[in-house]
C-alpha cells in the first residue's frame, strides 16, 4: 500500500474541496479584478489627454527662459531697381 496510487483518493478528498473553492470564487474574483481594471482605465483617460500639452508647454517655457534673446536674422535684403 506505499504505491502512489493508495494515496490518490486520499489527495482528491483532500484538494477537492480546495479545488471546487478556487473555482467558485475565480468568478467574483474576476469580476471584481474587471471593475478595478475598467475603473483605473476611465480615471487614466484624462490625465492621458491632457498631460502632454501641459509637459510640452512647461519643457517650452523652460526652454525659452534659458535661452538668450537674439536678433532675428536677416534671409535677404531688398534692393530697389532703378528704371
Amino acid at each position: 500500500m506505499n504505491s502512489i496510487t493508495s494515496t490518490c483518493p486520499a489527495l482528491a478528498f483532500l484538494l477537492g474541496p480546495w479545488l471546487l473553492l478556487g473555482l467558485v470564487l475565480s468568478g467574483p474574483f474576476l469580476v471584481l479584478l474587471t471593475v478595478v481594471v475598467a475603473t483605473l482605465a476611465v480615471a487614466a483617460i484624462p490625465v492621458l489627454l491632457l498631460a502632454p500639452p501641459y509637459l510640452l508647454l512647461r519643457r517650452y517655457q523652460r526652454r525659452a527662459a534659458r535661452a538668450p534673446v537674439e536678433e532675428p536674422r536677416v534671409a535677404f535684403e531688398l534692393q530697389r531697381v532703378v528704371a
